[in-house]
């Protein structure tokens, strides 16, 4: 019979795959050009492995040198089938199948501290416990080519240093396919899980991780999960059916997500949560999550999301919970939300919102709720958003001056069209709206104690326009100024209580281009009023 030997590779995660430098912002990473294999030169006879090897229980390759199994093989009884001990070991399956049945805990272990060692080209299947594990302190370790299936709990553990899995697959494992245990400088390229019962990935104290080109397929939890990481990057990720979130990082620091395709996750698109910071979400796309498209749990600061869309989440297309701070969000898409396309509740500061369209929500377009603070919410910033036939209001401010008002919010060159309540539904103080464009809705500008807040340049059209409702009596001289123009108005300006202190320059016109119905229902309510009709 003649067996053809494929060579094993080696190559080094650290030159090939990432240098660490996390900047607040921008891709953390600066992935060399060249990521493929690098051909090893290996000379020297082969030491072939056939079943008759296993005779008397576990291989132990002991020295350094090229070894290649010949045939399929089964595992001993109660043992592990291969123990690589040695530095400098090139394993080459051969394209050939290890079944793991009857054996123990793991088909091929690779022991602690071990150097320079490459596994490639073959199956592992039916393991006790774990297909392929390689143990703490192992160093430069080059998994390539290998399929880990039905294994009763891990298709690959690594716990080493300096590691690469790359072109290989996990299917049907009872536990989890990859599992990165307080592992360091690790690079996963291009691989697939497939039916894992656990998640696709997870990652455990684990730092300094690079994962490119990945396919996670109904992962039975998280397609890709997290606990205490840093300086993570994961590219070109595709997760389909999740039995949980497509991606959940708790506790993590220095992230990059980019060029991420979610699809159909059971629960979120991505959870962030825990003691978090200083994460970047980019060039994203989730599809019909059972829960939140992204949600960021309490305490988590230093977020950035940016150009990607949310398609149909079950529940909140964004939801940012109590003390988020410094969060970023800009051209995000977000399209027919179970709930509220943006909801952010009792934010700290700031909170940036820009450039963003939400269309057919259940509810509101973009929602901040302050509820039992009793402080002020300040440096908030929606700006260039626009607002589309949502169910209730395009964008609304709720606070009660007993519970925490929003302060020093910026709402400025926004758009509200067709929202079936208000288009702006404002409960602000102190703030800035301005140049802001409402058509459509059923009240298009609604403030509620606008005390103290500019509202300039914003324009209104059909069917009623700008309503200053409860009281607002403030002083010294002009505490709420008013500048704005109001088109085609069946109540072009009103005013439901007491406005004091206040000038008013408003510009209506009325449908037929002839009256002008200005505050037409209420300016006897006014007082100290300099208003001018047209």
């Amino acid at each position: 019979m003649k067996y053809v030997i494929l060579l094993c590779t080696l190559i080094s995660p650290v030159a090939t795959c990432a240098t660490f430098n996390p900047t607040a912002g921008t891709p953390i990473w600066n992935i060399a050009a060249e990521t493929g294999i690098i051909a090893s030169a290996i000379e020297g006879t082969q030491t072939r492995i056939q079943q008759s090897d296993l005779s008397g229980g576990t291989y132990t390759i002991n020295s350094p040198g090229r070894y290649a199994v010949v045939e399929d093989l089964t595992a001993p009884a109660g043992a592990i089938t291969i123990t690589i001990n040695a530095d400098n070991v090139y394993l080459d399956l051969n394209g050939f199948t290890i079944d793991g049945t009857g054996g123990s805990t793991a088909i091929i272990s690779v022991a602690s501290g071990i150097e320079n060692s490459s596994i490639c080209n073959g199956t592992l299947t039916n393991a006790d416990s774990t297909a392929l594990d390689v143990l703490s302190n192992a160093t430069n370790i080059t998994i390539q080519n290998i399929k880990a299936t039905y294994s009763s709990n891990i298709g690959f553990q690594i716990a080493g240093t300096n590691c690469t899995i790359q072109q290989c697959s996990t299917a049907h494992n009872a536990g989890t396919g990859i599992l990165l245990n307080a592992a360091s400088n690790i690079c996963i390229t291009d691989i697939s899980s497939y039916n894992d019962q656990g998640s696709g990935i997870n990652m455990l104290n684990a730092n300094d991780i690079v994962i490119n080109d990945i396919a996670m397929y109904m992962s039975g939890n998280a397609g890709i999960q997290s606990n205490t990481i840093q300086r993570i990057h994961m590219q070109h990720t595709e997760i389909f059916n999740s039995g949980g979130p497509g991606i959940q990082l708790n506790n993590a620091t220095d992230i990059a997500l980019q060029e991420v395709i979610i699809n159909a996750p059971s629960s979120e698109g991505i959870s962030l949560a825990g003691t978090s910071s200083v994460i970047t979400i980019a060039h994203f796309t989730i599809f019909e999550p059972g829960s939140h498209g992204i949600i960021i749990n309490s305490d988590i600061s230093s977020v950035i999301i940016e150009d990607g869309s949310v398609f149909g989440p079950n529940a909140q297309g964004i939801n940012l919970s109590s003390n988020n701070a410094n969060i970023f969000i800009n051209n995000v898409n977000i399209d027919s939300a179970g709930i509220n396309g943006i909801f952010c509740l009792n934010p700290i500061s700031p909170i940036q919102i820009r450039n963003c369209k939400i269309a057919n929500s259940v509810t509101n377009g973009i929602y901040f709720e302050a509820n039992n603070l009793g402080t002020p919410l300040y440096d908030i910033v929606v700006d260039s958003c626009t607002a589309i036939n949502n169910n209730e209001n395009g964008f609304l401010f709720y606070s009660n001056p007993s519970s925490g008002v929003f302060t020093s919010t910026i709402i400025k060159n926004c758009v509200a069209i067709f929202n079936l309540l208000a288009g702006f539904n404002l409960h602000l103080s102190d703030s800035l709206i301005i140049n802001n464009i409402a058509n459509g809705n059923q009240t298009n500008f609604a403030t509620v104690e606008p005390s103290s807040n500019n509202i300039e340049g914003n324009i209104a059209a059909s069917p009623s326009t700008f309503n200053f409702d409860e009281t607002v009596v403030v002083s010294p001289d002009y505490d709420i100024y008013v500048a704005n123009f109001a088109w085609a108005a069946e109540l072009g300006f009103a005013a439901n209580y007491n406005t004091t202190n206040s000038v008013i320059k408003n510009v209506a016109i009325s449908a037929d281009g002839t009256t002008a119905p200005g505050a037409k229902s209420s300016l006897s309510y006014w007082t100290n009023v300099n208003a001018k009709e047209v």
